[in-house]
């Protein structure tokens, strides 16, 4: 195994915009289909991810309500640790 390549031990993050990332430019209309993110969450507890990087408002947006915020946050709240 070479010096960088990953092993089970190194902790890997991803933002849910570099995931969820539809792939649209702007001449053409989108490669890949949105994806919400708790399912983004467990697509990335799938592979082993250590934790989710969010920006402003990858999550929840940035208008919401407290009981919207709630809503949105809670089932990605019931797998806080992706690796377990």
């Amino acid at each position: 195994m070479g010096r960088f390549d990953p092993i089970p031990d190194d902790k890997f993050t991803f933002g849910l915009w570099s995931v969820g990332n539809i792939g649209r430019d702007p001449f053409g209309d989108p490669v890949r289909r949105k994806l919400a993110a708790v399912e983004i969450v467990h697509l990335l507890a799938d592979i082993g991810a250590m934790g989710v990087n969010l920006h402003d408002d990858d999550l929840v947006p940035i208008d919401a309500t407290a009981a919207e915020r709630d809503a949105v946050s809670a089932p990605s709240r019931r797998r806080s640790s992706l690796r377990g």
